[in-house]
């Protein structure tokens, strides 16, 4: 059985020299085909023994590899990119163990993991699996003109394994390389999304577009593909089938820009799109066994089914994954979402080791992933111990020698306010010369030296970034609360001026930028104390809530709790929502479980409710050290948690003009038939008082009779019913729906209680 090694390349001198080296040990022949590179890459590949042919580019992946295809006689092909290389490289007795797999004649390609890496930062971006090694002689052929692939010809069944003990490492989507690659595959897919019907193959198109966009930092636009494959689900369904190996992206990518984007997006419509192709497409893979409950814990908040379940179900996708099936992709994405998730759900409830031991897992994942809430409550978790413990303990499950690493954990540590372990890895980055100049500055004016710093950092304006040396002057001054050292640098502060001079004399010549103070009001109460940080916004006129809100959320993730009750006295409004579940939070930690309940109990009443209260609430009911506080907590879980999630049905038809249910065969009979007395009975004596319920109840209950979905038009209405402003016009509309349904003795009692 003959092996053939395949590249396509363009200006890959740097590149095509190792990755030949990592697979010519098993290859038969080595085949480079360049589309017109302008450097030294022919004279490598023909020096290491390539043969090298000569393809005219013509924007179009596809037909550059089946072209390529053509060039080899080899029953294998391993088809790899230049800047991928075999890791270790591959050797001659390897050739057996990829032979052997291929005298399956049904066996149609091996997936690859493969290690995506960015060099220049020592980082690993992403771990995937890659199909690399396909069966020759015309067996497969590429479709797509980007984000090319392999399908069998003559409608051949595509089996394929894996040599999970093989590892492909990757440098294309560094950090260097990567934004113009996405700006590239963005253009060429739009051009290509020109000319398609609505077939499998848009479907693919709008997720890579999605991927794109979100890579390049445009969540919008990227929304807008979500959005057209959601309505859109018999194509989301058709190409997982059709590339499964795309599927697993397709799913977590999917997950986290609609629980970002989660006010344009209606949660049913994801959940019916994605979950059940996903239980169907991909039954044999780890992600399968987890997506559900990753879909429940980013879109419904429910911190019990979720502590309850993770660890079986990450056990159970284990299992998957110590076979050999394919397709892993984002599998360890979701799963450090789910732990993350978890581990903040137990931090909520005030089981700190719980907590702990859930982020610790989250990290130990994989290196690929690690987010920073992960360390924000892994943090929180050590509060109090030893500075020397902390830094042991993160030494053994980060990679902290690497400087992505170090960042991420730095950046961390300072808005959770570690400072003699923030010092500790500054010095590092110093020490192996990793560190930026903001790096040294920020370190000096932590350990005490604002003056030496802001000198420095005034010295280095020629050849320094300027709003990096004016936010080390600021920081330097406002950290110490020195108005001479803010008087020697005024001048060369730019627009971090005014707000010290606020801090100092209650006085400004100049506007104060709100979002510039409050950005860095955690930097200044973690370098110089809270004193100096609470004096920068004392001057802020008629911004309570958000001077309320930063301090609060830097003493609440410095552990501060009965600090902040004890320093901050502004008490919020009634209708300040978020203001009074933070303070109900810090309440609850601070030991001050009926201030957290009044706040909770307060709230229904003239405010509205989001999945921050049942959280609270949850949380409360468990740690309740009385039973009249758990009895009350449960009581008000219990009874908003139902009627908030029908509002939030009503929601998302609203922003999405989507309608999940249509009628049943049998609600449509029960509504031709109603009465009056039954209508009535269906009519709650108030309303659940959620912020802005009528204006949202009336355009639902239009969205759902507009799309013939009357039973849930008749719910919405029998809300409007509960009010005299609204009474009228909802009983002239159920008219209107019941006379289309043929109840017309229901429809004339409706108009005639409508006329009175």
């Amino acid at each position: 059985m003959k092996v053939s090694a395949l590249w396509i390349t363009k200006n890959e001198a740097a590149n095509i020299a190792r990755s030949i080296e990592s697979v010519k040990a098993v290859a038969d022949e080595v085949v480079v085909v360049d589309t017109g590179s302008a450097d030294d890459t022919v004279a490598i590949a023909e020096k290491l023994g390539a043969r090298v042919a000569h393809f005219e580019w013509v924007d179009d992946f596809s037909a550059a590899r089946n072209w390529a295809l053509d060039q080899v006689d080899g029953d294998v092909v391993i088809f790899m990119d230049a800047d991928e290389w075999f890791l270790p490289a591959l050797k001659t007795q390897d050739r057996k163990t990829l032979t052997d797999k291929f005298a399956n004649p049904n066996l149609m390609g091996v997936m690859v993991q493969r290690t995506n890496i960015d060099p220049d930062f020592d980082v690993i971006i992403a771990q995937d699996e890659v199909f690399r090694i396909l069966r020759g002689k015309g067996a497969m052929r590429y479709r797509g003109i980007i984000h090319e692939y392999p399908v069998p010809t003559g409608g051949r069944h595509s089996e394929k394994t894996t040599l999970p003990k093989w590892n492909i490492q990757h440098t294309g989507y560094s950090q260097e390389v990567g934004p113009g690659k996405q700006r590239r595959n963005r253009e060429l897919l739009q051009q290509a999304m020109d000319t398609l019907p609505d077939n499998v193959l848009k479907g693919l198109y709008h997720y890579y577009l999605m991927r794109e966009n979100r890579g390049l930092g445009d969540d919008d636009d990227a929304l807008k593909h979500l959005l057209w494959l959601l309505e859109h689900p018999k194509l989301i369904r058709q190409f997982m089938h059709d590339y499964v190996d795309v599927a697993t992206n397709f799913v977590a990518d999917s997950f986290r820009l609609a629980e970002l984007k989660r006010e344009w997006v209606c949660r049913k419509q994801v959940y019916n799109a994605i979950v059940p192709a996903t239980r169907e497409v991909l039954k044999n893979h780890p992600i399968s066994v987890v997506v559900e409950l990753y879909y429940q814990s980013l879109f419904h908040h429910d911190d019990t089914l979720l502590l309850e379940q993770v660890d079986g179900t990450v056990a159970k996708a284990e299992k998957l994954r110590a076979g050999e099936s394919t397709g892993m992709g984002d599998y360890f994405r979701v799963v450090v979402v789910l732990y993350t998730a978890a581990a903040e759900a137990a931090w909520r409830r005030g089981q700190r080791e719980k907590a702990l031991e859930y982020a610790t897992k989250a990290l130990q994942q994989t290196e690929a992933v690690m987010l920073p809430e992960t360390i924000s409550v892994l943090l929180r978790c050590v509060r109090g111990v030893p500075a020397v413990d902390i830094i042991m303990f993160l030494n053994r499950i980060l990679p902290v020698e690497k400087r992505w690493t170090q960042e991420r954990l730095m950046a961390n540590l300072q808005f959770e306010g570690f400072t003699e372990v923030y010092a500790y890895y500054a010095k590092q980055l110093l020490d192996t010369g990793m560190a930026q100049k903001s790096d040294f500055w920020y370190l000096m004016i932590v350990l005490g030296k604002p003056a030496e710093a802001a000198a420095a950092a005034r010295q280095a304006r020629g050849s320094t970034d300027a709003n990096v040396v004016q936010r080390t002057l600021f920081l330097a001054a406002a950290a110490s609360g020195d108005e001479g050292l803010f008087r020697r640098y005024q001048d060369d502060m730019g627009p971090y001026a005014p707000p010290l001079e606020l801090m100092f004399t209650g006085a400004t010549r100049g506007n104060v930028n709100l979002n510039l103070v409050l950005e860095n009001y955690h930097l200044v109460a973690f370098a110089g104390g809270r004193p100096a940080a609470m004096r920068l916004l004392a001057h802020l006129k008629n911004m309570q809530h958000y001077i309320f809100m930063t301090q609060a959320n830097y003493y609440m993730s410095a552990g501060l709790y009965a600090e902040l009750l004890a320093e901050v006295h502004w008490q919020p409004p009634q209708d300040d929502i978020v203001a009074r579940l933070t303070l109900a939070e810090c309440q609850m930690h601070a030991g001050n479980q009926s201030g957290a309940l009044w706040q909770l109990q307060t709230l229904p009443a003239t405010t509205g409710l989001h999945d921050r209260f049942f959280d609270l609430c949850a949380a409360l009911a468990l740690t309740a050290q009385n039973d009249a506080v758990h009895q009350a907590a449960t009581a008000l879980y219990a009874s908003y948690r139902a009627p908030y999630e029908e509002w939030v049905d009503w929601q998302d038809a609203v922003a999405t003009s989507t309608v999940m249910e249509a009628d049943t065969q049998k609600q449509r009979k029960a509504l031709a038939q109603m009465t009056l007395d039954e209508l009535t009975a269906l009519v709650p004596d108030t309303m659940e008082p959620f912020v802005g319920q009528q204006v949202i109840a009336r355009q639902a209950a239009a969205i759902y009779a507009e799309n013939k979905c009357c039973h849930a038009a008749c719910q919405c209405q029998c809300r409007l019913l509960s009010f005299d402003s609204t009474r009228t016009q909802a009983q002239a509309e159920l008219a209107e729906m019941f006379r289309a349904l043929k109840n017309e003795a229901l429809a004339q009692e409706l108009e005639r209680l409508a006329r009175q």
